[in-house]
């Protein structure tokens, strides 16, 4: 069972059912048009190592699972797990 939370996807044990864990979001990350350090950050549905980063004169971001392209586009771009503040 998973369902969003605020900043991350919360997940019921199967196991210990009154248990929940809250799992940080994977974000691709990519350049802005405005260049330089500014990057854009988009919010995946699923787990970092369900996507794949082909580099190239356009980078591709394929989902693993279902085979879409979630991105085509200027590189470089990095499939990244974000970090949870406290």
């Amino acid at each position: 069972m998973c369902r969003r939370f605020d900043r991350g996807l919360t997940r019921q044990s199967q196991h210990e059912p009154n248990r929940i864990f809250i799992e940080p979001a994977t974000i691709l990350r990519m350049l802005s048009w405005l260049g330089g350090q500014v990057h854009e950050d988009r919010e995946l549905p699923l787990a970092p190592g369900d996507y794949k980063v082909t580099p190239g004169e356009r980078w591709i971001v394929t989902c693993l699972k279902t085979n879409a392209t979630i991105y085509s586009g200027i590189g470089p771009v990095d499939v990244l797990r974000e970090r949870l503040t406290a």
